[in-house]
């Protein structure tokens, strides 16, 4: 009783560590695949130079504003303000990919977007377009340093790509910079660090001056047939992750926003492609469960039936056995000791030597006869023959005295011998062994 209580104990000790590393082993496993269904798109929208805080605090703010990914079309009824943040520095060609760490670090383009594309998006609906100011360094390190801002010739470029004439970008040279900001009949006040501004002559400043707008609103001809009007915010603090804790810049984007929407939906757009649909192109039909069901009609009932007939027979054969399952040797733990005799023996009879052969078979009978008189164990002894004789002295010497003489006949025949002659031994022998099985 006691050895089974250890044994029961033992067992559920094994049995917890194995849950224990089970458990170990599913947790790695889904942290590894949450870590891996994590884009660089997603871990750049919610970094410090990310928007998603943006949207967060304007919905709390009961503003209607989403965040949109892509993955679908949408209508542009309902959207008031399309916020398109920009990290790419030059919308003509890709950015080249970092090769180590340093490179990493210093890049400054982290997520491309053509040129026609952000040209259709300032003509499908009322846009801000905001520039870039912080490199890959930044978003990897949580650190807003000088030495990963962008270049200004960079985003002189990126400006000139947008559109002709809107003037260059400067960056402030002190380190934090205030503006003032009346909206809603409110007087706030921006607060930047490093602040980045553009002085373009075709726009107006809503925040800033002429020759130092924060935020401008501009005319540009972005597809070559006529003007629009498009927000250009040059510095991305006022609205990011990090810059909303800064002075009053999260009370003027839940302010500024909606105003500028007219009270329409805000919408973030993350996309690198155009999205709208238009309202009045023919609408591809919804998929219904009669889709499906198509594939479940004539003619495709046939092979159905088919998979399904194949199935029960399948499932039925693997419950229902005509007998156990064959073993390859029914002799259990003897059966490679059954091949070895039978290999020797073909070897021995096919070499012409009778008499080795007849001397082999007079152990195995002589050793079955043990196994039947003394049992298992004293069949496989090398004394078995001796017990033997004495049993069979004690029971009937003559058949010990007759066992003894024609053991020694066998095992003193040369190994060439006629076959006949070692058929009659094998005889004489038989009937030796029938008869001592008999008396004893």
């Amino acid at each position: 009783m006691t050895d089974n209580t250890a044994s029961s104990s033992g067992g559920d000790g094994r049995r917890s560590v194995d849950l224990v590393i089970l458990a170990a082993v599913g947790a790695a496993v889904i942290v590894f695949l949450w870590f891996m269904s994590g884009s660089d798109d997603r871990r750049l929208q919610s970094s410090a130079i990310g928007f998603d805080g943006l949207g967060v605090w304007l919905r709390t703010s009961d503003v209607d504003a989403s965040t949109f990914r892509g993955g679908f079309g949408m209508s542009a009824d309902g959207i008031g303000l399309n916020i398109v943040p920009l990290y790419d520095l030059d919308l003509n060609k890709r950015r080249n990919q970092p090769e180590t760490k340093r490179d990493l670090l210093s890049q400054q383009e982290e997520f491309d977007i053509s040129r026609e594309v952000v040209a259709t998006k300032i003509r499908d609906l009322p846009t801000l377009i905001i520039l870039p100011k912080w490199g890959t360094g930044t978003r990897l390190t949580g650190v807003a340093h000088p030495v990963l801002r962008v270049t200004d010739a960079k985003l002189n470029t990126l400006l000139s790509q947008i559109a002709p004439g809107l003037g260059s970008v400067s960056f402030s040279e002190t380190a934090f910079t205030n503006y003032d900001v009346n909206v809603a009949g409110q007087n706030l006040q921006a607060e930047l660090y490093l602040a980045q501004t553009i002085d373009g002559p075709d726009c107006t400043p809503v925040i800033g001056r002429r020759d130092e707008m924060l935020l401008a609103r501009c005319k540009i001809d972005p597809t070559g047939n006529d003007q629009q009007s498009v927000l250009i915010l040059s510095d991305p603090d006022l609205l990011n992750n990090h810059g909303l804790r800064l002075g009053d810049n999260a009370h003027i984007a839940r302010a500024l926003l909606p105003d500028l929407a007219d009270g329409q939906r805000v919408l973030i757009d993350y996309t690198n492609y155009s999205w709208v649909v238009d309202a009045d192109a023919p609408q591809r039909a919804d998929r219904t469960w009669a889709d499906l069901l198509r594939f479940f009609s004539y003619p495709f009932s046939l092979l159905w039936i088919g998979f399904g007939a194949v199935a029960i027979l399948f499932v039925w054969r693997s419950f229902v056995r005509y007998g156990a399952p064959r073993r390859l040797f029914d002799e259990g733990p003897g059966a490679a000791k059954t091949v070895s005799i039978g290999a020797r023996a073909r070897l021995l009879r096919l070499s012409n030597h009778d008499g080795a052969l007849l001397a082999d078979y007079l152990d195995a009978r002589l050793t079955d006869l043990a196994h039947r008189l003394l049992g298992p164990a004293a069949a496989n002894s090398d004394t078995a023959r001796a017990r033997i004789d004495r049993i069979l002295q004690r029971r009937n010497p003559e058949l010990a005295h007759a066992l003894a003489e024609l053991t020694a006949r066998i095992r003193g025949l040369s190994i060439d011998i006629p076959a006949a002659e070692a058929i009659a031994h094998v005889d004489d022998l038989e009937t030796l062994l029938e008869q001592i099985a008999h008396d004893t």
